[in-house]
């Protein structure tokens, strides 16, 4: 089964502009575009869906939230080739987005602590409640015709799960006192990637239909062109833009990355789900399938492998003892932002979280923070710079070393469909999935900020923490001109990279100031190197500890058991045997023999042996004077 969110203005939109086929639909197709568009026109908290009535509680809202007029400062910039670089015409061959989730619920008192005082007992912070609906949908009819082997006989109709958190009453709740998940996305959002779809959109699809129909955006030029849309929108063409030979999904395991992913999917290519919908008569087939890849939460490596890793921890600690950490840690500024926070608030692990999905969704903040204002110095400034810093410090310490170890798994997964792009080879590195020209990973924040941090320390400077929905895009474009300056490019594949609108591809080590175009062996030089799935975690400082749970495996069985005892006996007989070694300068069968000696000595003439005579009895072999004293000699045996 498929969990399926449905954004909230999209069907309802789509049902109106299409309302001229409606009287085709069967009772079953109306109650199920009814029960869609109810859940879209939905709202969080009550409030009114629409975003004009969001942002209104304050004057300025940092980078974080992603409000509409930041979001739209974030289009990808036309390719700018300056004249005299020779570079030659180009082609693009292929594009990754890394994308982070859009505005989301807060997390858990478990994940985030108490906040601040107040926080989970009043309404107005503590209390999340979401009437976006999540559907539960059963394969399509086609996939479960195939399994019942019963053609199309209407059986494999199903009915969708509307799934409504509201079945626990007080004193119970959910973890966040509502109708809200945890780290759920929210309308906003949803919002923020629909936009993001539309940027891709416009950047890399070419629509042939767009002038004629006077749909919103401007064509690439044929250069920028990733795939044209031509003939998708009669059907002429066999394939879709969403088939796998163009598009490869990854998200993570988690409501807002998947949901995150789903809604730029439709911003991207709604127009022609649209004309799909319209063919399909808006039965279930209306909505097309796409192969989301992912993982469980607990082993994917999307947004960096950090789950029992000592080498990390060993890497981290080693950062908070640089100099350049202990000189922030103890600096004025970050001694009284830690003493503030320990007098007037619950000093928790998750008060960044609480604090930016507190203004975020215009709710209130306790007075004693001040509000968010551009350039000034309010609690609220000084303790987000504060939180920012100390936590990705070690993301770029010494090189980035931890976010490449972290990181690493990621990389080996995005240069499976940029390696192909550049090697001209149609297949990827491991043969599973085709190279799309166009690949989607919907993850985190500290996806993103790992990802830049292994790209070089000018890249990402670790001040300001990634915004929602904020997109990293790595272009790999083809140079056609055999007669371009070698100087510039050695290969014939260059890159760019863009971040939130902005380009910066001459930040990556080796690449020339001021170019948007890059050679791509400077990319893979700085990749390939750490690009591996099987990440060496062996730390030298914990190896003892290793070892010892390693050990416990092997205690559980009998065998174990007496191999265990077995060793500790043959241990303590070696030990006692080099002890008495050191002590007599004899194994302990010519000391019995030298013991006999004694005996038949002692029998003869009833007194010790002098030292000549015990010297005598060891033998000349190992009884050099030379390593005696005679004034401190005792033999504690014999004696």
């Amino acid at each position: 089964a498929n969990l399926v969110d449905f954004p909230m203005n999209a069907m309802a939109t789509i049902a109106l502009q299409k309302g001229i086929i409606m009287w085709k639909m069967s009772a079953c197709q109306f109650l199920i575009l009814f029960l869609l568009i109810r859940g879209s026109l939905a709202s969080e908290n009550g409030e009114d869906s629409h975003h004009r009535s969001w942002y209104e509680r304050y004057t300025d809202y940092p980078p974080y939230c992603s409000t509409p007029d930041q979001m739209r400062e974030r289009h990808i910039p036309k390719l700018y080739i300056p004249n005299g670089t020779d570079i030659g015409a180009t082609r693009l061959s292929h594009v990754t987005v890394v994308l982070n989730h859009g505005a989301i619920t807060t997390l858990g008192p478990e994940t985030n602590g108490r906040c601040w005082d107040g926080y989970w007992e009043k309404g107005g912070t503590g209390v999340w409640n979401c009437d976006i609906r999540t559907y539960l949908s059963p394969p399509s009819g086609k996939r479960i015709d195939e399994e019942e082997d019963e053609g199309t006989s209407g059986r494999s109709s199903m009915f969708l799960f509307d799934l409504v958190f509201d079945a626990l009453k007080p004193p119970l709740s959910n973890t966040l006192n509502g109708t809200c998940q945890e780290g759920q996305l929210l309308l906003r959002g949803y919002e923020q990637q629909l936009l993001n779809g539309r940027i891709l959109r416009n950047a890399y699809l070419f629509d042939p239909k767009s002038e004629e129909l006077d749909r919103p955006g401007t064509n690439p030029h044929e250069s920028m062109t990733l795939f044209s849309l031509e003939g998708h929108a009669d059907g002429s063409t066999m394939s879709p833009p969403w088939d796998p030979h163009y598009l490869y999904v990854r998200s993570g395991d988690s409501q807002a990355t998947m949901m995150s992913g789903q809604t730029l999917m439709r911003g991207l290519f709604e127009y022609e789900l649209e004309d799909h919908g319209e063919r399909e008569q808006f039965g279930l087939a209306a909505f097309p399938s796409i192969h989301v890849h992912t993982a469980d939460n607990t082993m994917d490596i999307l947004g960096g492998f950090q789950k029992n890793c000592p080498k990390l921890d060993g890497l981290k600690r080693e950062s908070f003892s640089a100099k350049e950490y202990k000189e922030f840690y103890n600096s004025r500024e970050s001694q009284q932002v830690r003493g503030f926070m320990a007098d007037q608030l619950s000093y928790d692990h998750g008060l960044f979280d609480c604090m930016m999905t507190t203004i975020c969704t215009d709710r209130k903040l306790p007075d004693q923070f001040g509000d968010y204002e551009v350039d000034k110095s309010t609690w609220f400034n000084r303790i987000s710079t504060y939180h920012t810093r100390n936590h990705t410090f070690p993301l770029r310490y010494n090189d980035a070393q931890f976010s490449k170890l972290s990181i690493g798994p990621l990389w080996a997964e995005i240069l499976d469909h940029i390696s192909p792009s550049i090697s001209g080879r149609n297949e990827t590195k491991r043969g599973r999935h085709p190279p799309a020209k166009l690949a989607i990973y919907s993850g985190y924040d500290s996806t993103i900020m790992q990802l830049m941090a292994s790209l070089g320390e000018n890249v990402w400077d670790g001040l300001v923490w990634p915004p929602y929905a904020s997109m990293l895009v790595v272009e790999i474009h083809e140079l056609l001109d055999e007669n371009r300056h070698k100087s510039l490019s050695d290969t014939k594949s260059a890159f760019r990279l863009i971040y939130n609108g902005k380009v910066l591809t001459d930040l990556v080590p080796g690449c020339t100031e001021d170019l948007e175009l890059c050679d791509v062996k400077f990319l893979m030089d700085r990749v390939e190197p750490i690009a591996v799935r099987k990440v060496d975690c062996d730390d030298p400082t914990v190896r003892t500890a290793n070892t010892f749970r390693n050990e416990k495996p092997l205690l559980s069985t009998t065998w174990g058991i007496l191999s265990v005892i077995l060793a500790i006996g043959m241990g303590a007989f070696a030990g006692a045997t080099i002890v008495i070694y050191k002590l007599t300068g004899a194994l302990p069968d010519k000391l019995q023999k030298r013991k006999r000696k004694k005996k038949n000595f002692r029998s003869k003439n009833g007194r010790h042996p002098s030292v000549s005579q015990q010297i005598e009895m060891r033998g000349a072999a190992d009884a050099s004077p030379a390593f005696m004293d005679p004034h401190e000699f005792e033999d504690p045996v014999l004696t």
